[in-house]
Parts: structure tokens; sequence; C-alpha cells
């Protein structure tokens, strides 16, 4: 069970997709490796709420990753993490698609 497994953890490394947001709302800090130009919105958002540390894989990334992990082990860092995490998302997305989806079909009619 992935989120169990999500949700016992201080940090998880990965890259910004769906599972970022799922983190999100366990309250996990995220290192995130970004892979494709369509994962660097995401990954600049969450670094922008605080939750994430997000990095290319280029020729300094192994380095700056290093540092990252220097930082996040200093008192409190990864606790303000997991509440910008926990903070950024309330777990209504799908209730939020569904009135939407129903307000169309309502506009439709």
């Amino acid at each position: 069970d992935p989120s169990a497994l999500f949700a016992a953890a201080d940090l998880v490394i990965g890259t910004p997709g769906v599972t970022t947001l799922e983190l999100c709302v366990l309250g996990v800090p995220m290192i995130l490796l970004v892979l494709r130009d369509i994962q660097t919105e995401l990954g600049e958002a969450l670094t922008g709420r605080g939750c994430a540390r997000v990095f290319t894989l280029d020729s300094g990334a192994a380095d700056a990753i290093a540092r990252a992990l220097g930082e996040l082990a200093q008192p409190g860092v990864l606790g303000a993490m997991s509440a910008a995490a926990a903070a950024t998302t309330d777990g209504r997305g799908a209730v939020r698609i569904a009135e939407g989806l129903a307000a169309i079909w309502r506009e439709a009619a």
C-alpha cells in the first residue's frame, strides 16, 4: 500500500506528478526531480509553497541534492515543509470537479 509507505516517510524523492499531490494530502515533504518539461510547472508551484525542493538532472544535480539533504536535516525544516504540504491541498479536488461538471451539464440542458 503506497499511501501507508508515504504516510510513514519523513521525506520522499520522486518526480512532479499526481503522486506529489497525494504526498501533499499526507503532509510529506519532497525532493522532486524534473525529468520532462511538463513537470516543471508543478515542481515550481510546490517549491513556491515550501513543501518541495526541485532539481533538474544536469551536471550539478548530485551536488545540489546533497546540499539540499544537508539543509533538510536542520531542525524544523522537514516539519515546516510537512505543514506546507498539508496546507497545499484540502482533499476536495474530486468534489470540485464533480460540482464543475454538474454546473456545465445544467447550463447545457
